[in-house]
């Protein structure tokens, strides 16, 4: 890691970026996306002004308002259209303190990202460097919205399974992350060799229209490393592409320098909406009716209500409606194995470590070690649940942010 000295104080490069940022957006670079002409409330500018959850501090935060902005525009210029006038209301009510409810809220994502890094704290440190990794998946195909939301369910069903699978054999695992979809035209399926072999290897069917390329990306801890990567490839083989793929943390980095910019990534804005503001009217007419106008005749929706002339507008609010409805709860993914739950956390190996007790590590064995192994009697049973700043051995407290980490104010 490269330290760089003032007179009195070592900042890493990483402190040092941070500080650069947060000297952006309190020099007017953020306060110019809240001017009189933007959608936003006083509330809620006065809501990242005040650094909330150390906002000021993400990187792609003037990006992600612009989006957001784009969003709120769109919506608000047709608030006729189908599923619209849920949004308008809850964006024009005050903000909570994580913002508001919706995941296309980028105060509601920082805050989410920050409650799954305070869970993975617990499990995620330099001593068991070897046992952390970065998983990316290409899981599937979807022609339009309707047909995304069942591919992401079944893409959740596949890696709870994987946990299950570990749990089978007596193996810990955490797993946390995102699934992505992302917007390919026909031309991106003819042109790109990566989306090529995927048509012909995963058998997809795929139009000239294009369609939903869904990706899921996940930071995993698994002691028993080679298994984990068995049962991922088993779930989801390939013949000739690359579609799984591991990738281990950043020696360069710190743990929670790593978690922090992959907690960032997997919560970054879905890359369409800056596609349709691009798109030419044409485009958008021959692919964006197959993809975003469907879903609205199949629910219901009567097809003179939709307009002919598919503009760039009408898109972001359908895909803006798609993703609300869909929401953390889909979207975001964390599992949190009963086997895991009972891992030594960083105090205790680094006990462990001292004592130079290495065989009573898990990693260091071909068995893995667990708190309660070897102790008599009933041992109580432990059911996989999600990532939560509850899952960390601390104390429940009052979280503060403290430079690129999370901090805890530990009450009495």
């Amino acid at each position: 890691m490269t330290n760089h000295a003032t007179d009195q104080v070592i900042f890493s490069r990483r402190q040092l970026a941070i500080g650069q940022c947060r000297k952006r957006a309190t020099n007017g670079r953020i306060d110019r996306a809240f001017d009189s002409k933007s959608p936003f409330s006083e509330k809620y500018a006065r809501l990242i002004g005040s650094d909330h959850e150390g906002i000021l501090q993400h990187v792609y935060l003037k990006s992600e308002l612009e989006t957001f902005e784009r969003i709120l525009t769109a919506l608000q210029r047709e608030p006729g259209h189908h599923g619209a006038q849920e949004l308008n209301e809850i964006f024009n009510r005050r903000p909570g303190p994580s913002g508001y409810q919706s995941f296309l809220c980028p105060v509601a994502r920082f805050a989410y990202g920050w409650d799954i890094f305070s869970g993975a704290l617990r499990y995620f440190f330099g001593e068991v460097f070897n046992q952390l990794m970065f998983l990316t998946v290409v899981m599937d195909f979807a022609p339009d919205l309707e047909t995304l939301t069942e591919k992401i369910e079944q893409a959740r069903k596949q890696m709870v399974d994987i946990g299950k699978g570990m749990g089978r054999k007596k193996r810990g695992v955490v797993m946390f992350g995102a699934f992505e979809p992302d917007l390919r035209t026909g031309k991106d399926f003819a042109e790109r060799s990566d989306l090529r072999h995927a048509v012909k290897d995963l058998g997809w069917t795929v139009d000239e229209a294009g369609g939903w390329v869904l990706s899921g990306h996940f930071v995993v801890r698994a002691v028993d490393v080679d298994l984990f990567r068995k049962l991922v490839r088993t779930s989801y083989p390939s013949k000739t592409m690359r579609r799984v793929k591991f990738k281990p943390f950043d020696k360069k980095l710190s743990v929670g320098d790593n978690l922090t910019n992959m907690v960032r990534y997997i919560l970054k804005t879905n890359k369409a909406f800056d596609t349709f503001s691009k798109a030419t009217p044409k485009r958008l007419n021959r692919l964006l009716d197959e993809h975003l106008a469907k879903p609205l005749i199949a629910a219901g929706v009567a097809k003179d209500s939709i307009p002919e002339g598919i503009d760039p507008d009408h898109a972001v609010r359908q895909l803006a409606i798609f993703l609300h409805n869909a929401g953390f709860d889909k979207l975001m993914f964390s599992y949190e194995s009963g086997h895991a739950q009972r891992w030594y956390n960083q105090q205790e190996t680094l006990m462990f470590l001292e004592d130079g007790h290495l065989e009573e590590m898990h990693g260091y064995c071909k068995i893995e070690v667990h708190r309660d192994d070897g102790v008599s009697g009933k041992k109580p049973r432990r059911r996989a649940r999600a990532l939560t700043p509850a899952s960390s051995d601390m104390p429940i407290s009052e979280r503060v942010c403290v430079g690129p980490a999370v901090g805890y104010r530990i009450a009495g």
